[in-house]
């Protein structure tokens, strides 16, 4: 019997819409920015492990300014705290019911906007709070390697503000 020591992934990926005090210039400055002036130090997450180097080195080479819209998406894409879910509204309902089928679609749709709605207003808070910041989104997930589930799960961004999403 195989046993494993580590994280089991069932393939997950988040986003992450993160302020940045400024637009960095380097991946030294990233390093500094969210890991302060530690260099090259180890970083681990569910046994594996690299180093903050490496970590921003990544975030630099990913990073770009994202506009509201960037931002907004990339959460009601997800699951977020707010978020008007749609099981509840369709657990009784019959996907082989044509019937059935149109409201569980009207339904999706309902939701769909709302989340939309909420996600815009919740992304508008976060700018105001955030003012004058750089801002990015981020995508990553565990089914890209050891690597990537660190960029997902290890809280790299947790020294900056930032609203997660997760699309499990």
């Amino acid at each position: 019997m195989k046993i494993r020591n580590g994280f089991v992934s069932n393939s997950s990926s988040s986003s992450f819409v993160v302020a940045f005090p400024k637009k960095p210039e380097s991946a030294e400055e990233v390093q500094e920015i969210m890991f302060g002036n530690t260099e090259c130090e180890a970083f681990d997450c569910y046994d594996y492990e690299t180093t903050t180097t490496e970590i921003a080195e990544q975030v630099f080479k990913d990073i770009k300014k994202a506009t509201i819209k960037d931002m907004a998406e990339s959460l009601s894409h997800g699951w977020f705290s707010g978020r008007v879910d749609s099981w509840e509204k369709t657990r009784d309902l019959s996907w082989q019911n044509p019937k059935d089928r149109k409201k569980i679609d009207k339904i999706w749709k309902d939701c769909d906007e709302a989340n939309e709605k909420i996600a815009g207003n919740i992304i508008k808070k976060f700018r105001k709070d955030n003012k004058g910041s750089f801002f990015a989104v981020f995508h990553y997930g565990d089914s890209d390697g050891e690597f990537f589930c660190i960029m997902e799960h290890g809280g790299i961004f947790d020294s900056l503000e930032n609203i997660q999403t997760s699309y499990h």
